[in-house]
């Protein structure tokens, strides 16, 4: 048995290579993934930090907060503490994903100077 698969169209492929190959398509397809979610965590962001201003505006003495489909009723001074641990947890989640895509984008680049070399 060799190591090199012979394709349609008459080029050879190591199995290095292939490998190599699959590799970098399973590190794709997760970086897509992680700019996805990534993306969506911006959102959340963003929704909190408009939340934040709403609330400066706000009169009410107690504040609807909404966790998971159960909405409670909150002091504004709780409310504005959930808020910012909300926001806290978020840029800590945005961070760790914006190192993945990091790291998996040197992956990338590397398997494509081994591939192309």
């Amino acid at each position: 048995m060799t190591s090199s698969k012979e394709t349609l169209d008459g080029v050879s492929v190591k199995k290095e290579d292939q490998g190599r190959i699959n590799r970098f398509a399973r590190k794709n397809a997760l970086l897509q993934e992680l700019r996805d979610e990534l993306k969506s965590k911006k959102d959340i962001l963003q929704d909190i930090e408009e939340a934040e201003g709403n609330l400066m505006m706000t009169d009410e003495t107690l504040i609807s907060y909404r966790v998971g489909e159960v909405f409670f009723q909150l002091t504004l001074d709780s409310t504005q503490t959930m808020l910012e641990n909300a926001k806290k947890e978020c840029l800590e989640k945005i961070d760790k994903l914006e190192e993945e895509i990091s790291g998996i984008e040197k992956v990338l680049k590397d398997l494509k100077v081994e591939l192309y070399a």
